[in-house]
């Protein structure tokens, strides 16, 4: 696993754990939080198939302001796949957490918080750290048995050729960091 770490071409700040492909990244990276990993640990699965990450942060806001990161992952992530994706596929988003390419879900974004912002009274609360998660599908590996009203679809399936998981990532980590550095300026 550390040759694919060594593999991947990310900024500096972050610090990239890799995951087992069946394993959660979200999941991994909130044990990591709640034992103390330091901010900037980018949790990622071993596939080809889809771009499974996590990204563990330490909001400096009450937790009302530090939830608007959710929809900076979502620019990181449109900016990425605009980057990717030949010119005239359709890059959209789905309240409240879908990545939509041609009109067809590929993928979304989750954030996990503390045990202890579980209340809806916490919103003036500055959580210890936060994680934002990113899913999207790249290619199809046969094993989902889509339905006709399901509505998903891989990048692929869209026109996004040979995009490879990696190459989004590496895409995504920039974009988003590039995103998160301009909403706290």
């Amino acid at each position: 696993m550390s040759q694919l770490v060594n593999q991947l071409s990310i900024p500096t700040i972050y610090a990239p754990v890799v995951v087992e492909p069946g394993q959660d990244p979200a999941e991994a990276a909130r044990a990591m939080a709640d034992g103390g990993v330091d901010p900037g640990t980018l949790v990622w699965a071993a596939r080809e198939d889809r771009v499974d990450c996590a990204v563990v942060l330490s909001p400096e806001a009450p937790l009302r302001n530090a939830l608007l990161v959710t929809y900076v992952a979502m620019v990181g992530i449109g900016d990425a796949l605009g980057a990717l994706l030949p010119p005239g596929i359709a890059v959209a988003f789905g309240w409240p957490d879908r990545i939509l390419v041609n009109g067809g879900t590929v993928g979304g974004v989750r954030l996990l918080l503390p045990e202890s912002c579980t209340s809806q009274d916490d919103g003036d609360v500055v959580p210890d750290w936060m994680v934002a998660g990113l899913t999207v599908a790249v290619r199809s590996d046969g094993a989902e048995k889509a339905t006709p009203d399901s509505n998903r679809t891989t990048l692929q399936q869209e026109g996004g050729g040979e995009i490879g998981a990696s190459a989004l990532l590496e895409s995504f980590s920039r974009h988003f960091l590039y995103w998160v550095d301009r909403w706290l300026d």
